[in-house]
């Protein structure tokens, strides 16, 4: 009778055991992953989503067409004896407007597109990848929980992605951006051609010096600006986050609009002094294949002291003030319509 009742017991054990097998397997199988878990692994290194790339372009393309006309009046105002230059961003564009016409204000648009679309789009897409595996490194890093990393280090850190990124993009890019800027210099009939005939010009007469003439001022002003852009944008971030977590509200796109505006505007005024050099040295390399950077650095300082390193400030702080607010929002908006979840997963 004893021995009966254990075998009963052992029977409704193993049932029971076996249902609660069941019912777990049931769960893990139905367990569905949530939205970011999702893309990072179809971003991460499983696969590739495109949101990051294409939100990216995207942003660049409409930033780039809309603002063009800031980026011309900059550029004749940094090249003394320039088309059209003046002491101000008004005189200078009232000068061109009336000698060359409105459109003369788009001059270079079309390698302006190019440059900033793929660079925008190559930029975004390679940021996300390396956020998202300093991130994975965090973690198995800090995964014991003894130790975490200093705010500090967070910092440094997020310039350093910010700023490697922009620096590997804007050297592959170079070629297109000596042609950007010798269309809105806007000089005789060799600066009103297109941007293929232009390379292959270049490549003739001046070979691969000339197509990556300003390489380096353009990667001492890039480089520190995507990562003082990128590291001021996440902390201004951040800070709306909280403030709208106190409001009770979400983080909308008008705080996205003011702080890429804030970023960008901030990372321009820092960088200013290498972007006159660039803008020398790509007219004037031209005209003269042998200047050096320190010559014509030394040139500047001669001519206008140390206000001359930021000359055309006004116009290119404008431009890349709007440019980041319209990129980052654009870029967050278009990334989650495709799946992505914008720079969300990028945080600490």
């Amino acid at each position: 009778m004893v021995k009966r009742m254990n075998d009963g017991g052992a029977s409704t054990n193993k049932t029971t055991t076996t249902t609660n097998k069941s019912k777990s397997k049931s769960k893990s199988t139905t367990k569905k992953d949530s939205p970011s878990e999702t893309n990072n692994k179809s971003s991460g290194g499983g696969g590739w989503n495109p949101s990051s790339f294409v939100g990216g372009a995207s942003a660049g393309l409409v930033a780039s067409a809309t603002l063009q006309p800031f980026e011309v009046i900059k550029t004749r105002m940094q090249v003394p004896g320039g088309q059209g230059g003046a002491n101000n961003i008004f005189s200078t564009a009232s000068r061109v407007v009336r000698t060359q016409g409105v459109l003369a204000l788009w001059s270079g648009v079309s390698a302006s597109c190019i440059r900033t679309t793929a660079g925008a789009g190559l930029y975004f897409f390679v940021l996300d990848k390396m956020q998202k595996e300093v991130k994975q490194w965090q973690k198995k890093k800090y995964a014991n929980g003894e130790k975490k990393q200093s705010e500090f280090e967070n910092s440094v850190q997020t310039f350093m992605v910010g700023a490697v990124s922009r620096a590997s993009i804007a050297t592959l890019l170079n070629p297109i951006s000596v042609v950007k800027t010798r269309l809105e210099y806007g000089g005789g009939p060799e600066y009103k051609r297109s941007v293929g005939r232009m390379l292959v010009d270049i490549t003739k007469k001046e070979g691969a010096k000339g197509l990556f003439s300003g390489i380096v001022p353009t990667i001492l002003r890039d480089a520190p600006f995507s990562g003082l852009n990128l590291l001021v944008f996440m902390k201004a971030r951040e800070f709306t986050a909280s403030l709208a977590e106190k409001q009770g509200r979400e983080v909308s796109s008008y705080d996205t609009l003011l702080c890429g505006a804030f970023a960008g505007g901030f990372a321009t005024f820092l960088t200013q002094p290498p972007d006159v050099l660039r803008t020398r040295l790509q007219i004037q390399r031209n005209l003269d294949r042998n200047i050096k950077p320190m010559v014509t650095f030394s040139s500047i300082l001669a001519e206008k002291g140390l206000r001359g390193l930021y000359v055309g400030a006004v116009p290119r702080i404008a431009r890349r003030t709007f440019q980041q607010a319209i990129t980052w929002s654009l870029f967050e908006f278009v990334s989650k319509q495709l799946g992505g979840t914008g720079s969300e997963n990028w945080k600490k």
